[in-house]
């Protein structure tokens, strides 16, 4: 079995610097954010089909979940990843729904991280 040198060996506690990740650090100051529950794709997309000012040309965004789902995008925080273009290349969605669903996924997207 093969041993690396002592100079290379590090001690148990340092090996792993994130094994306390999820832990509440004792200073306050330091303490992490709380991870956001960003909306899954598919509901937020059936949230745009019934939202007046963003659908108000009766266009079925939830028509779009099975594809970005097939990509593996599978929630808002996904989608901020992308541009219109790589929307437009990953389904069959046209380059003006893809811009505003890129816009829409942004701003929803920061308001979540701002609450």
């Amino acid at each position: 079995m093969f041993a690396y040198p002592p100079s290379m060996q590090t001690p148990r506690e340092h090996q792993y610097q994130n094994s306390n990740v999820g832990m509440e650090p004792t200073d306050p100051k330091k303490a992490m954010p709380m991870a956001v529950e960003y909306p899954h794709v598919s509901d937020w997309l059936e949230g745009l089909t019934h939202n007046p000012s963003r659908n108000r040309d009766n266009i079925h965004y939830p028509g779009y979940a099975d594809q970005l789902l097939e990509n593996e995008i599978f929630r808002l925080d996904d989608l901020n990843r992308f541009t219109s273009k790589d929307l437009c290349n990953l389904t069959s969605m046209k380059i003006g729904t893809a811009a505003r669903i890129c816009e829409w996924a942004k701003l929803d997207k920061a308001a979540l991280d701002n609450n």
